[in-house]
């Protein structure tokens, strides 16, 4: 098998120059709440995603705000004929809270916060994850972000702007779903290195906002099971793409900041 699979390297080689700006996530909550006055001014978005029928795909939740926010909180509602919610997970913006969700009828509702708060900026602050039903018709169904609640290390209520998102439902449409693939960076760079962090948090927070860098976040996905053989099985190839990935570090990092 080694021995076939290699003879791809080459192609892997040239596959990977342009997949490993991405990666993984998750974590568990706590939710503070105040009545005051509001402080400062946020928004939060849906963004918008494709998948077929009785596929999964994972929505992230962008925010965009000025800074020190201590937890938050918001109610997805969806056409429950044809999306199911089956989770939310932290994202690399927001590791560091504690996170609590529930699935109740045609709505997911999500709770976060910790003891630090988010240094601001713009970024996905939660994935949720829905399973598109085998009869869903093509076509495109909203999903509706309702009840924001956003606070500051103060306590402080913010003003929060929402936008809701749209999923594209299509038979011929991949999505952008992570699922439980095996990941070539962890393998390289340990599962919680800072090096993996950073590519996720380019994978969540750049690639996946356009239909580009959706495409090769597929194509990632598509050929991590055997990059991932092929890196436990030779030695040399995976200190090669290591020193690849490497070299490509710095020019994330300015994208990313």
């Amino acid at each position: 098998m080694l021995n076939s699979t290699l003879n791809y390297f080459p192609k892997i080689t040239m596959l990977t120059r342009s997949c490993y700006r991405l990666l993984l996530r998750p974590i568990i909550i706590f939710m503070v709440m105040a009545f005051t006055h509001p402080s400062g001014a946020v928004e939060l978005r849906v963004v918008d995603a494709s998948g077929a029928p009785g596929e999964d795909v994972t929505i992230a939740v962008l925010i965009d705000d000025e800074g020190d926010t201590l937890s938050a909180g918001f109610t997805l509602r969806y056409d429950r004929e044809i999306l199911s919610a089956t989770g939310a997970e932290t994202t690399s913006l927001s590791s560091g809270f504690m996170l609590a969700h529930a699935v109740k009828w045609a709505q997911i509702t999500v709770a976060m916060g910790d003891d630090t708060a988010l240094t601001g900026g713009k970024g996905a602050l939660v994935n949720v994850t829905f399973s598109i039903s085998e009869s869903a018709s093509e076509g495109k169904t909203t999903i509706t972000l309702s009840d924001p609640a956003v606070y500051d290390s103060d306590y402080r209520a913010k003003t929060v702007t929402t936008f809701d998102g749209t999923v594209t439902i299509s038979k011929t449409t991949s999505t952008t779903t992570i699922g439980n693939q095996p990941c070539p960076a962890a393998v390289i760079y340990g599962e919680h290195s800072k090096k993996t962090s950073l590519l996720r948090y380019l994978r969540d927070n750049v690639l996946s906002q356009s239909p580009g860098g959706q495409e090769i976040i597929r194509l990632y996905y598509e050929w991590s099971p055997v990059i991932v053989e092929v890196i436990n099985e030779d030695e040399e190839f995976k200190a090669q793409l290591k020193e690849m990935i490497d070299g490509m570090l710095p020019l994330i990092r300015e994208i990313v900041e």
